[in-house]
């Protein structure tokens, strides 16, 4: 046969491969290895077939027919991570490339209010007040949401230590919650200036792995309705709302004492009390004993003692990208940098207060001296008690 009949050949030759692989091996593989194989494992086919045509034909043969059996696959195949090509049992291998599913994003909100919330009490204001609310109760933490097989119906978790996180809550159903259920189970709260909100945006993706970027959080699809990836989430979401109050407290404690360095190198005096000193000296002992041995913080929530470990990655890598190690230890720093500038003034302060009590003993010890020099010169007559 001459070379355009070759090249025919093996064009029809080549379509049918592909037609097979795709019709016959890979639905077998499928079947026998279920989750195992991947989209990836297609174009590694594809890229085999067209090694193998350009060693047989040489670098000059025509690979039209390589790209043509790109008509085989759908368009978008190739932007679907190798990550998420294991398919679950029941599930098509297309499945990732639907559209339909939850609203693909929402808004998420963080806020810490008080020093602890009451369980029992916001369990009961639940029931009492949002009766169709769908609840789950975990260690330092109340979970509550409409439905719970429902990705858009949106989720409230109630961190015990005063904080509260909603995700897909609308700004008005969040301030309703806040004055009927937060509110009144605040314990110790907080000063309007000291509470501190910070807010995300969720998106739903159904071609990538759970991740955080941007302050945006993107959760596979699959995983929407879960509301223990959000609980995963939400700890390390908490935990950094909670440290920023923390950090607000100290930057409080800073602007009052900013000034006292410097009035003592230019004046070698400083004017606040030793009160107000000691009064400063507490406060920062006690914040720094709140994020350092309570425990809040720093350590890994109880949840992730038994929850899959998949979320306790989930949680560490938002901790990450919230920086919380790292701000822990710049606000140790700088607890440190506050108490010993503090100490220092406060030792000035007793410097000076011991100087004013030894001028004061030499003071009392002159007048006593002069007294007795007149007693003295009274008694040997130089001194007659008239002339006094």
């Amino acid at each position: 046969m001459d070379g355009i009949s070759w090249k025919g050949a093996s064009r029809l030759t080549f379509h049918l491969l592909c037609w097979c692989a795709l019709h016959v091996i890979f639905p077998t593989m499928l079947s026998v290895f279920g989750r195992h194989v991947t989209f990836q494992d297609c174009h590694t086919f594809l890229n085999l077939l067209s090694v193998q045509h350009q060693l047989h034909y040489g670098p000059s043969y025509d690979h039209s027919c390589v790209h043509a059996c790109m008509w085989y696959f759908p368009p978008n195949w190739h932007l679907v991570p190798h990550f998420y090509a294991n398919i679950p049992a029941g599930h098509t291998i297309f499945e990732d490339l639907e559209e339909d599913g939850p609203s693909q994003k929402g808004r998420i909100t963080a806020m810490t209010v008080a020093e602890g919330l009451d369980r029992k009490k916001i369990e009961l204001l639940l029931k009492a007040k949002y009766p169709k609310l769908e609840t789950h109760t975990y260690q330092d933490v109340v979970h509550a949401t409409p439905k719970l097989d429902d990705p858009n119906s949106g989720d409230i978790f109630f961190f015990d230590y005063g904080t509260v996180v909603f995700w897909g809550i609308s700004a008005a159903d969040e301030q309703a919650v806040v004055h009927s259920i937060v509110n009144p189970c605040k314990q110790e709260p907080l000063d309007l200036h000291e509470i501190e909100i910070d807010e995300f945006t969720f998106y739903y993706s159904s071609i990538e792995p759970p991740h955080i970027q941007n302050d945006l959080i993107t959760i596979n699809k699959s995983f929407a309705a879960d509301h223990q990836v959000k609980l995963a989430i939400s700890h390390a979401l908490a935990q950094s709302t909670l440290l920023g109050c923390y950090e607000e407290r100290l930057q409080d404690i800073v602007e009052v004492t900013k000034d006292l360095p410097e009035a003592l190198a230019e004046h070698g005096r400083v004017n606040i009390s030793r009160k107000e000193v000691a009064r400063l000296i507490g406060q920062v002992f006690l914040q720094r004993s709140a994020v350092n041995l309570l425990g809040v913080v720093l350590d890994v929530p109880e949840f992730f003692w038994s929850a899959p470990d998949g979320l306790q990655v989930l949680y560490k890598r938002v901790r990450e990208y919230l920086e919380l190690d790292t701000r822990v230890d710049v606000l140790n720093t700088r607890y440190g940098v506050l108490q010993e500038m503090l100490e220092m003034v406060r030792d000035h302060q007793n410097n000076q207060h011991m100087s004013r009590l030894e001028w004061i003993v030499i003071w009392l010890i002159a007048i006593a001296v002069v007294i007795g020099c007149l007693q003295v010169a009274g008694l040997i007559g130089y001194i007659r008690p008239g002339h006094l």
